[in-house]
């Protein structure tokens, strides 16, 4: 095939069994017409711009982590503890923390309105949907809710068991992390996954037949082959399993200094696949595969970061992190297409 023949053999990324015949500039994966027009509707990708595959941009658009990661926002806010941070625009950055408040910032740290909620203590877990509405989890009234950006909140779905993460799917879904509620938090604890349709129906559980596995299933994502990624608070590792629920794989982390525990908070995947993890304890941020395998410690206390617990992918090259007690969200460029 000449460098210029568009790649008809390539299989598409997504679906694994069509033909690739596009490459998005801001994706290293082909795409089948099909999935070309998922890529855009999805919210996180809408943005990318696709082009017919040929042999010099398949050479051109591979991405890969870059060496070192740059620095290219930091900003304040005024919360006193920092839980999360979602990427609602270019202009609208999410935090919450320790405030029935969602605070809104541009990324040099100019506020906008702030968005309420309608629980008493602080958002558990956020995710946010096509249409730019919010969902959140409230540990205390055992509720998923949906609030638009003037503040107006509805109860979307009620369970008699606590919700914490939450995840908006590729397919249109919601994925919710539930526990029972204790006032210990030890691994004994028991923790599902259920899916939710947008309407707040149950769509179904994941929690392992034979051995249960999850504890407290603090924050979710979805990789791009629609794995289910959950970052568990009690057990204190990463658990993936595949769209149909079966197991993947897990990670604990690389340290053997067991006073000093791995602990993953949120986490993401970037466009190439990769799983982000931020650990808390250790002041770092964690990279591993599609797959579960280790590939590097992206970022470490050397780099400035103090316990990172929020944490988000912006959909094109870079990663926010929210540290837990230093009021500071901090922007690094993790991706090149060089």
């Amino acid at each position: 095939m000449s460098s210029d023949e568009p790649s008809r053999f390539l299989t598409c990324e997504e679906c694994d069994n069509t033909t690739g015949e596009f490459i998005c500039r801001n994706c290293p994966g082909y795409l089948c017409s099909n999935c070309k027009i998922e890529h855009h509707r999805r919210k996180i990708t809408s943005h990318h711009v696709i082009a017919p595959v040929t042999g010099k941009q398949v050479a051109r658009l591979k991405r890969r982590l870059v060496d070192r990661p740059k620095q290219r926002a930091c900003f304040e806010t005024d919360l006193e503890y920092q839980l999360g941070v979602r990427i609602l625009s270019d202009s609208k950055i999410l935090i919450f923390g320790n405030d029935p408040c969602i605070r809104v910032s541009d990324a040099k740290g100019n506020l906008h309105a702030p968005i309420n909620t309608d629980t008493e203590v602080s958002p558990d877990g956020m995710a946010l949907l096509p249409d730019d509405g919010i969902l959140y989890s409230d540990v205390e009234t055992k509720r998923v809710l949906h609030v638009t950006l003037d503040g107006v909140s509805r109860t979307l779905i009620a369970t008699d068991w606590s919700p914490t993460g939450l995840c908006a799917t590729q397919s249109g879904s919601i994925l919710v992390g539930l526990f029972h509620q204790d006032s210990h938090f030890h691994a004994e604890q028991m923790g599902k996954v259920e899916e939710y349709s947008v309407s707040g129906s149950k769509v179904r559980e994941i929690s392992g037949e034979e051995r249960p596995f999850y504890s407290r299933p603090e924050h979710i994502t979805e990789n791009f082959n629609r794995d289910i990624i959950v970052s568990d608070y009690n057990l204190k590792k990463i658990i993936a399993v595949n769209v149909k629920g079966q197991f993947r794989f897990s990670y604990s982390g690389i340290s053997k200094n067991k006073s000093c525990q791995f602990l993953p908070m949120e986490i993401d995947t970037d466009t190439v696949g990769h799983v982000i993890i931020a650990d808390q304890f250790h002041h770092s941020i964690h990279v591993i595969d599609k797959d579960g395998a280790f590939v590097r410690l992206l970022l470490t206390e050397e780099h400035g970061i103090k316990a990172p617990h929020g944490l988000c992918f912006d959909g094109i090259d870079s990663i926010w992190i929210a540290e837990l007690e230093s009021q500071k969200v901090k922007k690094f460029k993790i991706l090149s297409s060089k």
